[in-house]
Formats: C-alpha cells, sequence, structure tokens
C-alpha cells in the first residue's frame, strides 16, 4: 500500500458540480419539485383515461340508439343506397370474376329522410387506384390464380379464408368499419355477412386488451345483429358446407361432450344458439398438423391466419383428442396472458413461469388448468349489466386460492360443517360475498362434490400455492399454516360461521331460488330437531340487545305501515334473533327489501335489473333520493362502483392532503426554508385534518387504500426534514415526535369508540353501536370487526383488544398501549439497520431536565437557526451525507455496492469513511485539524466534560447541550464541506473480487407497512 494506505489501481471519483455543498439544497428541491410535477402529471393522465373510456362507451352507445331509431323510422334503406357489393368466390360460390351493377335509382320516397350509408361498392373504386400485384392479392377474382396444391390433402369443404377472408380487403380496426360491414349485410351482401359471423367466433378466444375497437363493438352488437339473418345464415352455411357446434351441454350431462353437426341434411335454425365460429371438418392429412402460432400483436388481430381454431381439431377424427378446450386456449397463448398460477409442462415436469417464458409459447401444465376450470366454472358469473360482477369473480377466486392453499384447512372448514357431501351440477356462485368469510366459498365447493381426498383437491392445492405468491397481501413466506388461520379472531369467526352456517342473502341480480343445497339441509333438520345429531350442539344464542323503539315522525323516520318482505336469501330459517316481532331490521333492510308499490325501482338501478329488485322509492323529508353510485355525506364519500366503499374518499382526501403540502412548502420562496418546529405546527393545522378525515368511520382494513395518505406524511416530513426519498421511514418520525399516520388513525378511532360508550340508550349513534356488536357476535362484517382487523395488524408489541369485553377503562388503556406500540415500532426499525448507528443509546431529556431513552421526540438539533447546518447535522445523523459510508453502500451506474471495510476515508486511507471518524479521528489532513481545534475553542470551559470519552459518546453529549448544538452543527456542515473538495476513493473492480458483500440490512416492506 502506498503512503496514504491506498492500494495499487484505485481510482478517484471526483465530486463533481453535483457534489458542490452550495447547491445539494437547490438540487433537492428540484427534484422534489420534479416528483411533484411526475405524480400530479400521472393523476391527471389517468383521470384523463377514464373520461376518455366512459366519453367511447357513450359514443358507442349513441350510435347503436341512432341505428335502432333508423330501423324503427324506415324499414325498407332507400334504393339508392341499395347497392351491393361486387359478387365474389365467398358469396357466389363460383371461382370466376364477377361483376356487378348497380340498380337503377327508385322513386324517391316522400318519408322522413334516412342518412344514407356509402355504399360498399365505392371500395372497388378504391381497389381501381391500387397497383396491380396489389390488387391480385386483395381480389382473387382479379388474378384467376388458385390456391397452390399442399400434397396429400384429400379434397375437402372451402378453406374458411375464403369463405370468411377479409371483406373486399377491408379489415375492421375502428367503429366506422364495423358500421360499414354491418350496412352491406343488412342490403343483402352474404360476404359481409359471413365476415362477421367468422370475425365473432374467431375473436372471442382473443383476449379483451388485444381487440380494436371495432372488434369491441361487433361483438356487442353480435345478439342484436345475428337475430334478424338467422334463416339467411343457415342457407348460406348449408351451401358452403359449414359445419355448426350446438349448444355446450351442462357439466352435470354424462356424455360430457359437444354435439357437432354438418352437411345440407343437419343444418336448421335451431343451432344457432351457439353459433360461435365456422368451423370447418379437418381433412385428412398424411403426417400431423402443424400447431397455430401464438397470438401477437405485430400483426391486425382480425385477420384470420392470426387467430387459433383449437375446434378443428375436436371435431375431426383426430387420434389425440385428449387435451382440453382451455388447455387448447392456453396452448394458443403466451403465458403472459394465462390466469396468474398456472405452470408450464416442461417434459413431464411443472415449472413456474419465469420471466423469460412469458413472451414464448409454452405448455400449460394439465392438473393446473384442470383446478383453474373448477374454481372459474364455481365462481360467479359475469355479467355485462352487474358492475359488481367482476368484483365479485375476483373476491371468489381469491378467497379460493386462500383455503385451498393451505393444507388441511379445506378439511378443517368441512370437519366444522359436518354435513353430507353434495352432488350438485356445477353453477356460478349466486350468492352476496363476503370477503372474509371463507366458510360459504368452502361450502360451496363441498356441495358440488369436491372430496378433500380426491384427485380435484389435490389439483386445486397445488394450483393454488402457486397462485398464491400473485394474491394482495401475500405473506413473503407462503401460505400460513392452518394454526395462523384458525388463531385468534380469524378462528372465532369461521367456528361462528360453520356452526351457525347459511349462505348470505342471494345477490340482487339473481332470481329467487327454488332450490337448497344438502349442507343447507343439513343445517335446517337441525335446527327443526329432524336430524341425527343432538341440537344442543348448536350454541345458544345470545338475547336480543333492548333497543329503542325508531320514531314514526322526522327526517330519517321510516313509514310504519310500509310492509318488509324478508330477503331473497335461502328457503332455510335465519340463525339468531328472530327478523321479526320486536327486533326491527336495520336500516339497509327496511330500504332493500321494502315493498313495492307495484311501480318498481326508479333511476339507473330499474334500468339495469328491472326484474331483480322489488322496492319502493326512499324519500328523506319527503323527497325522493336519487340512485347514484358515489355521494359524500357529512363529509365521507360512499362509492358503490369500488371494491371498498370508501375507495373514493381515500382519493380525494390524499389529493387534498397533497395540495395542502404542497401549499405550505410554497412559502419557502419568500421566507426561504421552513424550520421543522414552524413546519409541523402547519402539518398538524392544515394537513393531519385531510389525512385523518373520518378515521373513525373508514376503518384501515385495507392498507393498500392508506398508501396514498402515508405517501403526502412522508414527502411532508422528508421535505421537512431535509432528507431524500431514499431515506429510512423510521427517521421521519423518531426525529420529528409525530405518530405514523397508520397508529394515528387507530387512536382517533378508539377516542370515537370511547365517545360512543359515553351517549345514552336513546342515541343514534348507540343505537348503531348495538348493531354492530350484534353483528359481531354473529360473525357478520361490521365497524367492530373491522376495528379489530386493523388493531391485529399492529407487528411486535401488539396490543390486547377484546371485541366481547368493550368499556371505557380498556379503551383507555388500549390507546396507551397502541401509542407504544408505535414506538417500539420505529425502535426496533432503528436498532436493527445499519443506517441508525449514530443513534442508538442516544437519551432525551424529559419535562424534568432528565435524560432518558424516547423513540418519539422532536429533537433539539431540528431547532438550529441556520438552515444549512441544522440539515448538515441532520445528514450525518440520519445516513443521508455524501461520505463514503453511504455514497458506496448502493450501486451508481456501473459502479456495484462496495464493502464497508473497503469504503475507505479520502484524506487518510486507513479507516472507513464515516461520520465519527471525520468529526473526531482523521487527522491527516491539517485543514480538518485546524477546524476540530477551532470547533473545541469555541466550546469555552465545557470542552473538559468530553475529554476520555468515546466518539459516539461525545456525539450524544453534543447533541444534548443546548449551548454546543448550534456550533457543532456549524462544525459539521464545515466538514461536510472540506471533504467535498476531494475526490472519493473507489476501490477498482478487481479489488473487490472474491470480497463479500456486507449483508443487506433493508427490511421486509411488510414489517413497516404501518409506518
Amino acid at each position: 500500500m502506498s503512503a496514504l494506505g491506498r492500494p495499487p489501481g484505485a481510482i478517484y471519483k471526483g465530486p463533481g458540480p453535483a457534489a458542490n455543498p452550495a447547491h445539494h439544497p437547490q438540487l433537492r428541491g428540484r427534484f422534489n419539485d420534479f416528483l411533484d410535477r411526475v405524480d400530479d402529471l400521472e393523476h391527471r393522465n389517468f383521470r384523463l383515461e377514464r373520461r376518455n373510456e366512459d366519453l367511447t362507451e357513450q359514443v358507442h352507445d349513441l350510435r347503436r340508439q341512432i341505428r335502432e331509431l333508423q330501423g324503427n323510422r324506415s324499414g325498407v334503406r332507400p334504393s339508392s343506397s341499395n347497392e351491393r357489393p361486387p359478387a365474389t368466390a365467398a358469396t357466389t360460390g363460383n371461382g370466376a370474376a364477377g361483376t356487378s351493377t348497380a340498380t337503377p335509382a327508385a322513386t324517391p320516397s316522400h318519408g322522413p329522410p334516412t342518412a344514407v350509408v356509402p355504399p360498399p361498392s365505392r371500395l372497388e373504386e378504391r381497389l381501381e387506384t391500387l397497383p396491380l400485384s396489389r390488387r391480385m392479392d386483395l381480389d382473387p377474382t382479379i388474378s384467376g390464380r388458385s390456391p397452390p396444391d399442399s400434397g396429400g390433402v384429400a379434397p375437402g369443404p372451402p378453406n374458411p379464408q375464403d369463405v370468411n377472408g377479409d371483406w373486399h380487403g377491408r379489415r375492421i380496426e375502428t367503429v366506422e368499419d364495423y358500421d360499414t360491414v354491418r350496412d352491406a349485410a343488412d342490403q343483402g351482401s352474404d360476404s359481409a355477412l359471413l365476415y362477421i359471423g367468422y370475425l365473432n367466433a374467431t375473436q372471442q378466444r382473443v383476449p379483451h386488451h388485444r381487440r380494436s375497437a371495432g372488434i369491441r363493438e361487433l361483438l356487442k352488437d353480435w345478439g342484436r345483429f345475428s337475430k334478424p339473418h338467422e334463416v339467411r345464415r343457415a342457407k348460406l352455411h348449408e351451401k358452403h358446407g359449414i359445419k355448426q357446434r350446438l349448444k355446450a351441454r351442462k357439466p352435470s350431462d354424462p356424455s360430457g361432450e359437444e354435439t357437432i353437426i354438418g352437411g345440407p341434411a343437419g343444418t336448421s335454425d335451431g343451432h344457432h344458439a351457439m353459433d360461435t365460429d365456422a368451423n370447418l371438418a379437418p381433412r385428412a392429412v398424411s403426417e400431423p398438423m402443424p400447431a397455430a402460432a401464438p397470438l401477437t400483436t405485430s400483426e391486425p388481430l382480425i385477420s384470420s391466419d392470426d387467430v387459433a381454431s383449437p375446434e378443428d381439431t375436436a371435431m375431426g377424427p383426430c387420434e389425440d383428442n385428449r387435451i382440453s378446450q382451455a388447455e387448447q386456449r392456453f396452448a394458443n397463448m403466451n403465458p403472459e396472458d394465462w390466469p396468474p398460477g398456472i405452470r408450464a409442462d416442461v417434459d413431464g415436469s411443472p415449472v413456474p413461469i419465469s420471466a423469460q417464458m412469458l413472451r414464448s409459447p409454452h405448455t400449460p401444465l394439465a392438473d393446473d388448468v384442470h383446478a383453474w376450470e373448477v374454481m372459474d366454472s364455481l365462481a360467479p358469473a359475469l355479467n355485462e349489466l352487474d358492475p359488481t360482477s367482476a368484483a365479485r369473480r375476483t373476491d371468489f377466486l381469491q378467497l379460493s386460492v386462500r383455503i385451498w392453499a393451505v393444507a388441511d384447512y379445506v378439511m378443517i372448514l368441512y370437519g366444522c360443517m359436518r354435513a353430507p357431501m353434495g352432488h350438485r351440477p356445477v353453477e356460478p356462485y349466486p350468492f352476496e360475498l363476503e370477503p372474509y368469510n371463507t366458510v360459504h366459498i368452502a361450502a360451496w365447493y363441498h356441495d358440488h362434490g369436491i372430496e378433500v381426498d380426491s384427485e380435484t383437491a389435490a389439483n386445486l392445492h397445488q394450483y393454488a400455492v402457486s397462485a398464491y405468491p400473485f394474491l394482495p397481501g401475500a405473506l413473503p413466506t407462503g401460505p400460513p399454516t392452518h394454526a395462523q388461520m384458525t388463531a385468534g379472531i380469524a378462528g372465532q369467526q369461521m367456528d361462528l360461521a360453520a356452526i351457525r352456517f347459511q349462505y348470505p342473502a342471494l345477490h340482487f341480480s339473481q332470481p329467487a331460488r327454488d332450490w337448497t343445497t344438502a349442507t343447507e339441509d343439513y343445517f335446517t333438520e337441525g335446527r327443526a330437531g329432524r336430524s341425527d345429531r343432538p341440537v344442543s350442539s348448536f350454541p345458544a344464542v345470545p338475547p336480543a340487545v333492548p333497543r329503542e323503539p325508531r320514531p314514526d315522525t322526522g327526517p330519517y323516520s321510516f313509514p310504519s305501515s310500509t310492509t318488509v318482505d324478508a330477503p331473497r336469501s335461502a328457503p332455510t330459517p335465519e340463525p339468531g334473533p328472530s327478523l321479526s316481532g320486536d327486533t326491527r331490521r336495520s336500516p339497509s333492510e327496511e330500504v332493500d327489501f321494502e315493498g313495492s308499490d307495484g311501480g318498481g325501482p326508479s333511476g339507473i338501478i330499474s334500468q339495469l335489473f328491472p326484474f331483480t329488485i322489488n322496492s319502493s322509492t326512499f324519500t328523506l323529508n319527503g323527497t325522493p333520493v336519487k340512485w347514484t353510485d358515489n355521494y359524500t355525506y357529512v363529509g365521507v364519500t360512499f362509492a358503490s362502483g369500488h371494491r371498498n366503499i370508501f375507495t373514493l374518499h381515500y382519493e380525494r382526501k390524499a389529493a387534498k392532503a397533497k395540495s395542502v403540502a404542497g401549499s405550505i412548502f410554497s412559502v419557502e420562496s419568500f421566507v426561504g426554508s421552513l424550520p421543522p418546529l414552524q413546519g409541523i405546527r402547519l402539518y398538524n393545522a392544515r394537513v393531519d385534518p385531510h389525512l385523518t378525515a373520518a378515521c373513525e368511520v373508514a376503518i384501515d382494513v385495507d392498507m393498500q387504500l392508506l398508501k396514498p395518505l402515508q405517501a403526502v406524511q412522508h414527502t411532508f416530513l422528508q421535505r421537512l426534514i431535509g432528507l431524500n426519498p431514499r431515506a429510512m421511514r423510521a427517521f421521519l418520525f423518531s426525529e420529528s415526535g409525530l405518530l405514523p399516520l397508520a397508529y394515528r388513525r387507530i387512536i382517533l378511532a378508539l377516542r370515537y369508540l370511547m365517545y360512543l360508550l359515553s351517549l345514552p340508550a336513546h342515541h343514534y349513534a348507540a343505537c348503531a353501536w348495538r348493531d354492530s356488536q350484534q353483528l359481531f357476535h354473529v360473525g357478520k362484517a361490521c365497524w367492530l370487526g373491522d376495528l379489530a382487523i386493523a388493531i391485529q395488524k399492529i407487528p411486535f408489541k401488539r396490543p390486547i383488544f377484546n371485541p366481547l369485553d368493550v368499556d371505557l377503562d380498556n379503551i383507555k388503556i388500549l390507546i396507551d398501549e397502541v401509542a407504544l406500540a408505535a414506538a417500539k415500532h420505529v425502535d426496533n426499525a432503528l436498532q436493527n439497520s445499519s443506517k441508525a448507528r449514530l443513534l442508538r443509546g442516544r437519551k432525551h431529556k424529559n419535562g424534568d431536565g432528565i435524560p432518558e431513552h424516547r423513540a418519539l421526540a422532536l429533537r433539539p438539533y431540528l431547532l438550529v437557526p441556520a438552515p444549512k447546518h441544522r440539515k448538515a447535522l441532520a445528514a450525518l445523523l440520519l445516513a443521508d451525507h455524501a461520505l463514503a459510508e453511504v455514497r458506496l453502500r448502493y450501486q451508481e451506474r456501473r459502479q456495484p455496492p462496495v464493502p464497508r471495510e473497503w469504503r475507505l476515508c479520502r484524506l487518510c486511507g486507513d479507516e472507513i469513511e464515516e461520520p465519527l471518524h471525520a468529526l473526531f479521528a482523521c487527522t491527516n489532513s491539517p485543514t480538518l485539524v485546524a477546524l476540530r481545534a477551532s470547533f473545541w475553542d469555541k466550546c469555552g470551559t465545557g470542552t473538559a466534560a468530553y475529554h476520555g470519552l468515546a466518539p459516539l459518546e461525545t456525539l450524544h453529549q453534543l447533541l444534548l447541550d443546548d449551548n454546543m448544538v448550534n456550533v457543532f452543527a456549524k462544525f459539521c456542515y464545515l466538514v461536510l464541506e472540506l471533504y467535498d473538495k476531494f475526490p472519493m476513493f473507489v476501490p477498482a473492480a478487481g479489488w473487490l473480487r472474491g470480497v463479500l458483500a456486507e449483508p443487506a440490512d433493508r427490511r421486509l416492506h411488510s414489517l413497516d407497512i404501518m409506518l
């Protein structure tokens, strides 16, 4: 080594313009402004995209209405626009070229004017302007060429491209393209009619995001378009020998096969209920047919060359017909379009999908596909008229993965119910979905004959384990154990739901049912005393809490004469207190199920579901209340179109808080850097009210909704202290003394609970509290259950909360425990991070001036009046400085992370370049030694107290001394400024070979989700 201890071959990294300390605050400010601008643009882009989708849907609806009005006002189109496209081989069945002559214009009618659609024959004029070679490719009648002989292929029906190819070189890319082809089909063009039917069949298998706007319009309009043309289409199919599929049998059908019909004799009007495509019988071949290429986005999606036809194999006399339709469909897709969790079959072994496999064709594992088919068939069906069907289906599939991924958990659920195995045919889940109730999902599989020791159950378990990491909030270690699933409140709710089992009410989009399942029959007989098991096995139902009668008059009263019908649920009795007699219904049930006066529902619901809701108009002070999907009441926004009804409330409050925070920091352009003490006061007065708005109502059961609010708090404190976004979140609270937002919202909700307990019994809020208690007793989702779930998410020092024993004294103790848990969380993060080495063992003076350990407090060094000195000291303490210890721990461009023992001082080259060495130990620079001597001289007589102390103890004592902290902050600023003048020592890559890097001390995100 050289005289300075530097190894040969070491390089130096100069600070450059960005390393000048005078520019650091400006660059940080510009960077933060840039991030704010990016966030604003992303939010604006998101709103514009949603607006664009809404406008597109409105345009499609208006066009459809215009077509309907035109059809009603004029049954026959004007003859002047009744020209047909030129005859081709697709329309005449003759390969010879044909011509088309426009019919003479008839006498114009005197009826109302109708929109004249451009005749398709104008396409011929466009073809005339193209080169001859291009026209020969687009119109085979021009060239007169026949397809080349493939060899070894027996004569068969016409090729699909010949009958169903592009329509005169026109592809459906936009809605206008579809309108043109549709109008031609309405005017009598056989080729246009066959082409639309062909696209409806093939594009059903194309993922939704790959369909063009015209194809989406075609698929939506198919039901209305196909009915008037059924007879005509049947004749065309018979003419060209196109075989058709009948509607698939139900899964309960013992045959389990599709019925294929074909030929002129087998074609009839009744065979078009499932007229999905124009499949052709495969011809006899001497070698296996090549597999269809996977879908790509490089070519137009409507081309027949880009669409696979797996049904062709299923219809012909092929030898290997064992693969299912779902496997065929997935085999023709790239793995990126498969449902999450399905593995690939590589040489007979299951292989999880990696990033390299996403865009290349692979064969899906048959067992995973079978498991997914079972889940998919039992999940709620998608319904275009039901805006909640997609969310209900997603919740069902996620709950299915959760229960099947845990070993033996389904067996435990089956054992809790002890009902006989059901044998119902496969059907979609028709009930309301409770997001946290796994018993209903398990019962649905039980009622459909899924036994725990069957091969299907084994496939479900293996697929669920593979799909579990894709779930929101999945544990990084994999699925939980059955002991974890059945412990605590989750186990209590499972036991209650299993012992008092009943399916939820039918979803409002489902018709009333006249059937029951085996599990329901078993529990019905048990409640009625007709079963072999003793009725005493059911626990006693807790008595109903006496309620104050609801007033018959007033702004929130319900008409006493209104007849209340029972909910449309299963015909089994509801466990628990009776809903008739002295026990009144909850307001939600009275609104949903009150009797109809014969006029039916009104508003949006009546347009979407006129046959499923039996409700009269709800009035407030005599004024009818309009139906809407979101509404703000006393500052709380409720939205029914989201999975969580408070989603819109979270988004709006996060946007308002971010706007207010930006306004606060805008004063820096007038007064300079905002002092932390005044900034915290402004935060508590202006920002915190938005971040905690309605937190006593909207309990944080979904931490994903809380993230935008937490981001506002993090960004505000980072800018206030002077840290970059990469700094530890625990520093923000340990130095400012503020509580993390998640803990503060729980404490405010508990304070609101204390207020509820202090109310008189006749108060409306007290009545709602008793309703929540009863719902919790019977295992239903409620406010009390949400509060228990939020408290259970607290890591480390978890407070003890018993929802069955709630009083004022217990809640006061619980609030203190939540505050202690927040301090413990922050302290644990600091103790287990190498970034917080300088803060371990630090003391803080209490109100009496006695030093003590405090995890959360406003530190005295943040009161230093000079912004540059204050931020320099904060950077040294919180691992946000420009010394090698921090700069070299991260990868920058092509420079890999450097182990800590190689982050040597740029001045002496002997020790690690970290704050304690730079402040108190390094003696290789005369300038640094002079700065240190000047600092101790300014300390005066207090210098003797620091003799003999270790550097870390000296640092802690200086931070506690109110008289010296200002001088010490300036000394830190001058030291950092001196180090920036010298190039940083960076070891050459050769010196790092074989040297193990320092173990990463990054904490799991799941541990600090509450910070």
